[in-house]
């Protein structure tokens, strides 16, 4: 519930809009979501928090979503191929963001997306 005033404050500070504004928000969604429905706690761990980075440069916006459940690497799952529900998330992710990365540190799982400002 405090996602999306946190979002619309940063797209605020980062005086973002159009097509990036709405990206941002739709990626940064999409991701918490998948995680709030589908993320499976690690054994031992407080996995009831997500981590969120924005990071701004004059050409694109940096994202890091953090999470300690166990492992899953959205840059190599499949996408549907028809028109069912579930899976569009991440095709809508891949579409706005320039770079999709996951990577796991230690107990962490990060996914790192860069958006283009254009």
């Amino acid at each position: 519930m405090r996602l999306g005033p946190w979002v619309d404050a940063v797209i605020a500070e980062l005086n973002l809009t159009g097509r990036t504004a709405f990206g941002l928000r739709l990626c940064l969604e999409e991701a918490v979501a998948n995680l709030v429905m589908h993320g499976i706690p690690s054994p031992g761990i407080a996995s009831d928090t997500i981590g969120i980075e924005v990071r701004s440069d004059d050409d694109s916006i940096h994202l890091t979503v953090e999470d300690h459940c166990q492992p899953f690497d959205p840059t190599r799952a499949e996408t549907p191929n028809g028109g069912g529900v579930g899976g569009q998330g991440l095709i809508l992710m891949r579409r706005f963001a320039s770079s999709l990365r996951y990577e796991q540190a230690g107990a962490a799982n990060r996914l790192h997306l860069t958006l283009s400002r254009a």
